[in-house]
């Protein structure tokens, strides 16, 4: 079985969610706690997982707050689906193209802590 296959069983026989991990990209260590924080608020989560723009709105995927919007629904998604842990490149890539800050770089080329 898969990791995914292995998260999925358990969560049907017992109502557990394997937690998944995130993996550090070199500055994403605190990122990745307040991801792993925020993944327990309940309300947050039911509210990514119900996040879905319909035809009529589809234009508003460009602006910043929805990117990244929809980049952390399927963060979560993931996170509850995985069963190990990941790399999260999506959404940091869509955080540092919407908060240009996080994309900061050093002299030799590294991303800024």
């Amino acid at each position: 079985m898969t990791p995914e296959e292995k998260a999925a069983a358990l969560l049907a026989k017992t109502g557990y969610v394997i937690p998944a991990g995130l993996d550090n990209l070199g500055n994403t260590c605190y990122m990745n706690s307040v991801v792993q924080c925020m993944k327990r608020v309940n309300e947050l989560k039911a509210h990514l997982k119900d996040f879905e723009l319909d035809e009529k709105n589809a234009g508003m995927r460009s602006d910043p707050s929805v990117a990244l919007t929809d980049s952390a629904k399927r963060l979560f998604n993931d996170l509850d689906k995985k069963g190990e842990s990941f790399t999260p490149y999506e959404f940091v890539q869509t955080m540092r193209t919407v908060l240009p800050m996080f994309d900061e770089k050093d002299d030799k080329g590294h991303h800024k802590q």
